[in-house]
């Protein structure tokens, strides 16, 4: 029984406080590698997730430009609005009808048919009078003259 020695408790809290900042941590980071929800969560869901409508915006000292990708879309299907700095933009995508044999079958469809959507704020008001643009190879090209703004304003693609 000689070996035996008494201990405070403070004693135990100061030698297990680093084991249990470790501990935390290390599940954390082996566990962050698997945030990416592509990862797990496609091969579970049968169907495909929404595309969302990837934008560059670049600005000049008078006006902002924006590249907007829409493969797929038609210019009268795609609608942008305006409302003193926020931009929206929709876009509808339909199928043609194709005609398949009886014998044929589908081992993956990954193409989107749908309506998506994209808003966005930018940093100051856009005069949506003057806003210009244009759909050209399933990119869209806005140009926002920056002014003062006031009432949403949905303007004509060309």
């Amino acid at each position: 029984m000689s070996n035996i020695t008494k201990s405070s408790p403070q004693q135990v809290t100061r030698a297990t406080t680093p084991l249990r900042r470790f501990i935390p941590n290390l599940f954390t980071e082996f566990f962050d590698d698997f945030q990416t929800p592509s990862l797990y969560a496609r091969p579970l869901l049968s169907e495909a997730f929404e595309p969302q409508i990837r934008v560059d915006v670049s600005e000049k000292p008078k006006e902002f430009i924006v590249r907007a990708e829409i493969p797929g879309a038609k210019k009268e299907d795609i609608h942008v609005s305006i409302d003193g700095g926020f931009v929206n933009i929709t876009a509808q995508t339909s199928s043609e009808k194709e005609e398949r044999s009886a014998d044929e079958r589908i081992i993956r469809s990954e193409c989107y048919y749908g309506s998506s959507s994209r808003g966005f704020q930018l940093p100051s008001e856009v005069m949506r009078e003057k806003a210009k643009a244009s759909y050209e190879n399933g990119v869209l090209q806005l140009t926002l003259p920056k002014a003062n703004g006031g009432s949403s304003h949905e303007i004509e693609i060309k």
